[in-house]
């Protein structure tokens, strides 16, 4: 196999290679959105259930919790504060994946974008 060949072979095994982590780095992009986007919904759910709490609810609000009891509520919170924690270690999960595959972070400086 002549030299050339073997150099060409080499080039289209690297574009490859370029190819699937831009898929991966993509699929991986997906999922971080995806993980943001449950944990803005978190965050607003846990401020509705904190602000319901503190029993400062705005009069449309009320409503939705007014035949909870204060034990309730707090269940809910709780329970609302677990759901974000989970949520959260995930999601750095998948950032610790990213900067170990080398992959650019939204919003970080350096690396490939």
């Amino acid at each position: 196999v002549g030299a050339s060949v073997r150099v060409a072979r080499s080039l289209q095994a690297a574009q490859e290679g370029i190819a699937n982590a831009k898929r991966e780095k993509a699929l991986m992009q997906q999922v971080i959105n995806k993980q943001q986007a449950i944990i803005n919904q978190l965050l607003a759910e846990n401020r509705k259930l904190k602000a319901n709490q503190g029993g400062g609810a705005r009069p449309g609000m009320m409503s939705m919790f007014a035949a909870k009891t204060p034990e309730q509520l707090q269940g809910e919170l709780t329970q609302s504060n677990r759901k974000l924690a989970t949520a959260q270690r995930m999601a750095n999960l998948s950032m610790q994946l990213l900067k170990k595959h080398n992959i650019a972070i939204p919003g970080e400086k350096g690396g490939e974008r």
